[in-house]
């Protein structure tokens, strides 16, 4: 993934470092990510989180756009 603020500033990525798990639909405190339950491998996805959802310490919009790479668990067989 790759996150950038709204003003263009770049905040954090993966890209460089190589892939990264993240934990969706965990249970527990409710993520953006969670949004990728049910998306296809291969796909390419655009979050636009805004100000109010605390992604960025600076209180920006952020954008974030994730390379589904893989899946696993029970979300990824059944879609929930």
């Amino acid at each position: 993934y790759s996150a950038v603020s709204w003003a263009g500033k770049g905040l954090s990525s993966t890209w460089t470092a190589g892939p990264q798990g993240v934990p969706v639909a965990a249970g527990g405190q409710a993520s953006p990510f969670d949004l990728l339950v049910g998306v296809p491998v291969g796909s390419r996805v655009l979050l636009t989180l805004p100000a109010q959802s605390g992604a960025d310490a600076t209180k920006e919009s952020v954008a974030v756009v994730i390379d589904v790479l893989g899946a696993y668990g029970k979300a990824a067989t059944t879609g929930k």
